[in-house]
């Protein structure tokens, strides 16, 4: 077999192995990057929900206060108590 032969083969499987590497490398960055992200998307969730339970009690809290303000008003039946502003 001759010398060129030799270096042709040993630089495809060379190159192959470098491939094979750089692959795994990128595959195991890539699982890092998304568990990286799944995280903080778990985080923003859970602050997402806590602001949507926050502001839907706080509306809760103002429909009350507006439906008694209305009530003490003998307007509850009106009509008002959909239509009152802020």
């Amino acid at each position: 077999m001759s010398t060129w032969l030799i270096a042709l083969a040993g630089g495809a499987v060379g190159s192959a192995l470098t491939a094979a590497l750089a692959f795994g490398a990128r595959l195991l960055a890539t699982r890092r990057e998304i568990e990286a992200t799944d995280r903080f998307v778990a985080d923003r969730d859970e602050d997402l929900a806590s602001w949507v339970a926050d502001r839907s009690l706080a509306l809760e809290r103002e429909l009350a206060a507006k439906t008694e303000a209305l009530n003490k008003q003998n307007l509850f039946y009106s009509g008002a108590h959909g239509t009152a502003p802020r």
